[in-house]
């Protein structure tokens, strides 16, 4: 007989995963709705539909709740003892944030350390635009543009980045995302708590972001 094929993975909706895990964290830490709610500066309403998986909360929600949990998103994400494989598989991964292009951003690795290092990957067509909030938590996240252009906007500054270019960036500070070519951008992106203080916005080893004319 031939070998079984691997069937595909069943996974529960994000929403799903995620309200349980924030619902496990809270309980293991004795904490009420209200304590939690008002910790992260979300309503208890708010936080009683994430937890029901009722509610598709944003990035920077997600950040202010694992904040006030003392962890972090991708451990709202994926339960801190499931121990990292040698490899992770595509279909493993968390598809995390989804633009109405199709595009967006997944979470592919992390460590079970907490406020360890996340690999994410992005993918923007054409014309898409991503608001990025700034979070409460200082997190340093390396950019590499792996196809397509990426136009990369703080405040008036903006930097243009194409295949093999890469930048720094800081959560602490609002950015956003463009792809204003033609064809998809896809970028790689590493996160990891900043454990210094480093220039809030740099390009390669020494260039500066340039104000857009």
């Amino acid at each position: 007989m031939g070998k079984t094929p691997d069937l595909p993975v069943q996974r529960a909706p994000i929403e799903a995963l995620v309200g349980t895990r924030i619902r496990e964290l809270r309980q293991a830490r004795n904490a009420n709705l209200t304590q939690v709610a008002r910790d992260a500066g979300v309503s208890r309403r708010m936080l009683t539909l994430i937890e029901q998986g009722t509610a598709n909360p944003s990035v920077l929600t997600l950040d202010r709740i694992a904040a006030a949990l003392q962890t972090d998103v991708a451990h709202l994400l994926l339960r801190p003892d499931d121990r990292p494989p040698l490899a992770f598989r595509s279909a493993e991964a968390v598809h995390v944030l989804t633009l109405p292009s199709g595009g967006g951003a997944k979470l592919r690795a992390r460590t079970t350390e907490t406020n360890g290092p996340e690999l994410w990957t992005w993918v923007l067509e054409p014309g898409d635009a991503h608001e990025v909030e700034a979070t409460t938590e200082r997190v340093e996240q390396l950019i590499l543009v792996t196809s397509g252009l990426l136009y990369l906007v703080r405040g008036t500054e903006s930097q243009s980045l194409t295949v093999g270019d890469s930048a720094v960036v800081e959560s602490h500070v609002a950015h956003r995302y463009v792809n204003p070519g033609s064809k998809t951008c896809e970028f790689v992106q590493v996160s990891q708590s900043a454990t210094q203080t480093q220039s809030d916005f740099a390009t390669g080893p020494s260039e500066k972001l340039k104000a857009k004319p």
